[in-house]
């Protein structure tokens, strides 16, 4: 560089620096996924095409939920896997099988890190990066706080660098807290959804001050109220929690 810089007609000189293409995933649902790239959404692409924003392959993100669903086309290459081949645990009835009974946590995995470009299903936001199924929740989404402390320590123990947890309670739980306080003194990025009772009061583990709280924005960019997802049999409404123990929201409906 020295050298070339000597010469009168040379105007700059550094070392050439590595391209690489810019691409819209194949994906076959990719085209109804809002929340990636329409004018409300995340504007992933964009974020895709700079350097190193892909979602690295040692990226382990713990999703705490219903389990996952490990042999799904869009998932089964994006699992983690333990060094006896497990894809995490299932606290629920204490095995290492964390096979998805109710599709909540898959629903969660797919939006985290599904696979992309292999022409099927949807594209997952952390392309490279691993899921780590961990079940507390059983068949109809109902867990214990003792089930989430474990997973939480248990995550942190085998390597996750994210724990997702889109569940929650509307009490204060010490346990909870010094489960998210340990965690994300290790380095661990927690994130917790901040609750679907269209309430001013965040959930927990969300309302935590060492988890990242996020709420729930429709495709107008406005908060998901009951005019989004309306209410449950009983007529309690349903809408995304807020407060000022929020966050960031990100799209969250349809």
């Amino acid at each position: 560089i020295s050298f070339f810089e000597n010469y009168p007609e040379v105007k700059y000189c550094y070392e050439s620096r590595r391209r690489r293409a810019f691409s819209t995933p194949d994906d076959s649902s990719y085209s109804s996924q809002w929340g990636l790239s329409a004018s409300n959404g995340i504007n992933m692409e964009n974020a895709w095409n700079l350097s190193d924003s892909s979602g690295s392959a040692y990226i382990i993100i713990a999703v705490i939920d219903t389990g996952v669903d490990y042999t799904h086309p869009d998932l089964k290459n994006k699992m983690w896997k333990s060094r006896l081949g497990n894809y995490g645990y299932n606290f629920i009835n204490n095995s290492n099988d964390p096979k998805d009974d109710n599709g909540h946590g898959t629903h969660v995995a797919g939006i985290a890190a599904a696979q992309v470009n292999n022409g099927a299903g949807i594209a997952g936001v952390s392309i490279n990066s691993k899921i780590m199924a961990l079940k507390v929740l059983d068949s109809a989404g109902n867990g214990d706080e003792s089930d989430e402390v474990e997973a939480i320590m248990w995550a942190v123990r085998n390597g996750a660098w994210v724990i997702n947890m889109s569940f929650g309670a509307s009490t204060y739980a010490s346990a909870d807290d010094d489960a998210c306080a340990w965690a994300s003194g290790r380095g661990v990025f927690v994130a917790a959804a901040s609750g679907n009772e269209d309430s001013s009061a965040v959930s927990y583990p969300a309302a935590l001050s060492t988890t990242f709280t996020v709420g729930a924005v429709n495709e107008s960019g406005n908060r998901c109220s009951t005019s989004d997802w309306g209410w449950d049999a009983y007529g309690n409404p349903y809408g995304s929690n807020y407060g000022s123990a929020l966050d960031a929201v990100a799209p969250g409906n349809n």
